[in-house]
């Protein structure tokens, strides 16, 4: 990690298994989460975590789709696993950061529609830590916003109560700008490329 900080590494993988040094674009938290697989090399580490996000990725669709229709869960997870895009992100050689918050987003977009209170906050916690992850995390965070907004707008045309699924929308936006700046803090986001030091 003290090598990605004063050096950098592309997030592509080399056929040969070798990484080319350049200046680091993407927020330092991308790079820590191979070093999880501490007993393989960070190459290989990369890789696997790759792998990983795509499994379940394609897991969690099934997952979120299975609570309306089965057979449409079935066929859209299919679908997606043997898709030219899906395919090519998750590719064990292709190390980026628009596949390591596809099973942060979807997790959260599955919790927001369960009852427990908690379990919605951490999905407002997860949507938060894509930021760490992945340059692109504002459209990460409009993808929880709006899902978890038309949630409640569902719920308010089938005269529901909204009270609390409204303050859990507000809340975990807030939850959000403050894992943004922690992570700035942190040393985590790249100033020049936060969301939150352009807009405010």
């Amino acid at each position: 990690i003290k090598e990605y900080r004063a050096h950098g590494f592309t997030t592509t993988i080399n056929n040969n298994n070798t990484c080319s040094k350049r200046t680091i674009l993407h927020p330092y938290g991308l790079y820590l989460i191979p070093t999880i697989l501490k007993n393989i090399n960070i190459k290989q580490a990369m890789g696997i975590t790759n792998l990983l996000a795509g499994i379940l990725g394609i897991l969690l669709v099934y997952l979120i789709l299975r609570e309306y229709n089965e057979n449409h869960a079935i066929i859209t997870t299919l679908l997606l696993a043997f898709s030219y895009a899906h395919i090519v992100k998750a590719n064990y050689y292709y190390y980026r950061g628009e596949i390591l918050v596809i099973p942060p987003i979807l997790l959260s977009i599955y919790l927001i529609r369960k009852k427990n209170n908690i379990l919605k906050i951490l999905a407002g916690i997860l949507t938060g830590l894509t930021s760490w992850i992945w340059n692109g995390y504002p459209l990460a965070i409009i993808m929880y916003t709006t899902t978890h907004g038309l949630i409640t707008i569902h719920k308010y045309l089938k005269k529901q109560k909204i009270r609390k699924e409204s303050i859990t929308l507000i809340a975990n936006n807030i939850i959000i700008l403050i894992m943004i700046r922690i992570g700035e803090q942190l040393g985590i986001i790249h100033l020049k490329h936060s969301f939150m030091n352009n807009y405010t």
